[in-house]
């Protein structure tokens, strides 16, 4: 009984280690803190260049994608020909029928190296590793906000956050 067993042993330990098995290349590493900016706060070349020129309706990048305001006539102030864009204000992704709304925060990617930023009368919440959002009141125009915060030496990056999701009662 027991020379069976080895015998059993021997020959599927020999069927086995004959086999062979290409296990996927799985890499862990991180990429170059350079790349992590450009894929995940700033635009890509397949997207619509940030502009505030009333003709051009793209109008700001959130989250990798182009936001377009669908009717210009609410986006833009009385008094001059700027665009304005505010909290509540319902914008479309660009080449899609996706619409969403501003929510009045801006997300804001720091070089990590400061404990605070402020602009103006936010509401600031502390994210960690360098992340802030910044909610603003109803009255502000983000797009003001943004290149205010973008022209800090210690901002790497700051976005508009737009919601898509509508909100479903539990």
């Amino acid at each position: 009984m027991m020379k069976n067993i080895t015998k059993f042993l021997l020959v599927s330990c020999t069927a086995f280690s004959s086999l062979s098995y290409a296990a996927p290349a799985i890499s862990f590493s991180k990429p170059p803190k350079s790349e992590v900016v450009e894929s995940s706060l700033s635009q890509t070349s397949d997207q619509a260049p940030l502009s505030t020129n009333q003709n051009d309706r793209s109008l700001f990048n959130s989250n990798g994608k182009a936001y377009v305001i669908p009717s210009q006539k609410s986006a833009q102030n009385a008094d001059t020909d700027t665009v304005v864009v505010k909290k509540g204000l319902q914008v479309q992704q660009l080449n899609s029928n996706i619409v969403g709304n501003v929510t009045g925060s801006i997300i804001v990617k720091t070089d990590n190296n400061i404990d605070q930023i402020t602009v103006g009368q936010t509401e600031t919440i502390t994210i960690g590793g360098g992340f802030y959002l910044l909610q603003f009141s109803e009255d502000v125009n983000l797009l003001d906000a943004v290149k205010t915060l973008t022209n800090q030496y210690q901002v790497e990056a700051a976005e508009i956050e737009v919601n898509t999701k509508p909100y479903k009662a539990m």
